[in-house]
């Protein structure tokens, strides 16, 4: 399956795929510039018909955001995160 960015819209649950928008439909593994923060920017996902996320959440991104919330870096902490924060935090 596809996979994209997608922009966390700063409001809404972080765990429901409605509360983002993909970063960049012509080109949507362009990761956004949003790498080093603790405040939750941007997810990778697999894609679904229009600009949100597959829903639910798999798994692994839900567990990637928990971890993100509690450590405060890019989930996994490697070179490829699915999970990405942004500053100022």
């Amino acid at each position: 399956m596809a996979k994209a960015w997608y922009l966390y819209d700063g409001s809404g649950n972080p765990f429901v795929n409605t509360s983002y928008n993909i970063y960049n439909p012509s080109s949507p593994l362009t990761q956004p510039p949003c790498q080093d923060g603790c405040r939750l920017c941007a997810i990778q996902s697999t894609t679904a018909p229009g600009p949100r996320p597959i829903s639910p959440l798999s798994n692994n991104v839900q567990a990637y955001l928990t971890t993100f919330f509690i450590a405060q870096v890019p989930q996994p902490n490697t070179t490829f995160p699915y999970v990405v924060g942004k500053k100022p935090c």
